[in-house]
């Protein structure tokens, strides 16, 4: 019995219903084939036909007896579409079909991947397509026959301005992580009758890296503190900051004190182990000017600014969060006052989860 994938695009190539000078009587037999075709595609592909389902089993007979061109299951016609509804069973595994007792073969989603349990529900009408170069079936409806697409995960972050444990949420796979250094502390000013001026600590350095975590339960986090600013000495250097052993940034040299080759600058902190690695801002030597002085500005990080000068005869002011050097302290002529430089900013790590 000839289907509708034995008819030809091509009019004239159609003869075997309507062959030329053909009797009435066989007309009409022609004509009856004809729509007998078109109504069994129809049926098979209108999702009327009740399918049974045991296990993962699927059975379902088709108004078109022969589907296959020799048969077997690897033989199906190109680009076969067949509809039905589903019986009291959802699948319970992959599911496979046999259909007009040839089988079983394989349904799978419309990306080709295997159908999980329960994808299919009792009632549903599913539309299935024999797949062009595999052995399988693709089910082109419902939708629900295509696993969801996981839902992407907002977001979020864990900040630490002192050293913990970072802790890996559930369902993360990438960090951005953001290490700073402690700015240093800022030079002191000695008591003295003479005019003098401290350095400005250095800022921390920076490393900002992008990490895989997907086989991270936790990291060791260490934040660097700020150096102090000390009483007519040098600051001290800031800590180093650490995530884990992946990537860090060491803290700001100390300021020097005055008298302590204060014309010349300290150096800031650095990055290093990450995508990015940044040095941080060089503490700035003071000024003296007509018996006037200012102690040196500290240093900036990635996240602070770099202080400004301090007036003369004051302590050093802190310096700016996260990882700022402290300004250096200063003193005129007379004053015979030692002074502190300003503490440097603590570091800071932020990890940005995904």
């Amino acid at each position: 019995m000839a289907e509708i994938h034995d008819l030809d695009a091509t009019d004239a190539s159609n003869v075997a219903r309507f062959p030329e000078n053909q009797s009435p009587s066989s007309l009409n037999n022609g004509a009856r084939a004809l729509e007998g075709i078109l109504a069994r595609w129809e049926e098979d592909t209108n999702t009327s036909i009740a399918a049974t389902l045991s296990g993962s089993l699927l059975t379902l007979t088709t108004g078109r007896a022969s589907l296959t061109l020799t048969g077997t299951t690897s033989n199906y016609i190109a680009d076969l579409m067949v509809g039905f509804t589903l019986g009291a069973n959802p699948n319970t595994g992959p599911l496979r079909a046999t259909i007009n007792s040839i089988g079983p073969i394989e349904v799978r989603d419309r990306r080709g991947v295997s159908l999980s349990s329960s994808v299919l529900q009792s009632g549903d009408r599913v539309l299935m397509v024999k797949d062009a170069g595999n052995d399988y079936f693709r089910v082109l409806f419902p939708e629900t026959a295509v696993p969801p697409v996981a839902e992407q995960r907002a977001p979020t972050v864990q900040v630490f301005t002192g050293s913990g444990t970072w802790t890996k949420p559930a369902g993360v796979t990438k960090a951005q992580v953001t290490v700073v250094g402690g700015g240093g502390g800022g030079g002191g000013a000695s008591s003295s009758a003479s005019t003098r001026t401290g350095t400005g600590g250095g800022g921390g350095g920076t490393a900002i890296e992008m990490l895989d975590v997907t086989g991270t339960s936790s990291e060791t986090v260490t934040v660097g503190a700020g150096g102090s600013g000390n009483s007519g000495a040098a600051g001290s250097d800031g800590g180093t900051s650490s995530f884990g052993a992946l990537c860090s940034a060491t803290g700001g040299t100390g300021g020097k004190p005055a008298g302590g080759g204060t014309d010349v600058g300290v150096a800031g902190g650095a990055g290093s182990g990450g995508d990015i690695n940044l040095d941080g801002g060089s503490g700035a030597p003071g000024q003296v000017a007509g018996g006037n002085s200012a102690g040196g500005a500290g240093g900036g990080s990635y996240l602070a600014g770099e202080s400004q000068q301090t007036l003369v005869n004051v302590t050093g002011q802190a310096g700016k969060n996260y990882g700022g050097g402290g300004q250096g302290a200063a003193g005129t002529s007379g004053d015979n006052t030692a002074r502190a430089g300003g503490a440097g900013a603590g570091g800071i790590v932020v990890v940005w989860e995904y």
